[in-house]
């Protein structure tokens, strides 16, 4: 009862140890602590870099309606006479209307760009700008067929003729490559009377 501790071994607050136990554990208990606290570090780290937008690992779509246009000028908000709903229509004075898009991308891919617009005959194009660019804008064409005779509103993938060149040689689609965060697309009247929705995604399915 409360005697010394046999030979070769330590008292250590009551209890007898080999040399040297107390430090490891003391060790041991520093080194989980300190393993811990970079595995939370590390686990914030590729949290932030989640949050800020990295390349995408998900489908992303999203449509929006023409008529929410983060700017536009020359053209007015009406409703289809064919059955399209409210659309953004050109007031067919202003040479020079355009209607921006701001897009809020969250994350780093290839993203598709799809417009709904009105077609009939010939008048079925737009001049386009991405991010501002290229200057001067290219065309963007519904279609370059010159139908229907009937006026109709359709679906078109984003694509890129220069103005000089002749209907149909386009580049077909116009894909972009975009890092997280806000682009912009500019439409300009060029002969196309109105548009109706926007459909953006980073999969290659088309807009029902």
């Amino acid at each position: 009862m409360g005697g010394a501790c046999d030979e070769g071994l330590e008292c250590a607050e009551g209890v007898c140890t080999m040399p040297g136990d107390t430090d490891t554990e003391t060790e041991t208990t520093e080194s989980s602590e300190s393993e811990t606290e970079t595995e939370t570090e590390t686990e914030t780290t590729e949290s932030s870099e989640s949050e800020s937008g990295g390349v995408c690992t998900e489908s992303v779509v999203f449509e929006l309606d023409a008529i929410d246009a983060d700017d536009f000028v020359g053209f007015e908000i009406v409703e289809s006479s064919i059955g399209e709903g409210m659309v953004l229509a050109w007031d067919e004075a202003t040479e020079d209307a355009y209607a921006l898009y701001n897009f809020d991308i969250p994350c780093t891919d290839q993203w598709h760009v799809w417009i709904r617009g009105l077609d009939v005959e010939t008048f079925d194009s737009f001049f386009v700008a991405v991010d501002g660019e290229p200057e001067p804008p290219p065309v963007f064409e519904l279609d370059c067929t010159g139908m229907p005779a009937q006026s109709a509103y359709v679906w078109r993938e984003l694509n890129y003729r220069d103005a000089e060149a002749p209907p149909c040689e386009t580049i077909d689609p116009w894909v972009q490559s975009w890092d997280a965060g806000f682009h912009s697309l500019l439409l300009l009247h060029r002969e196309s009377l109105a548009l109706s929705k926007l459909y953006v995604t980073n999969t290659d399915v088309p807009p029902e």
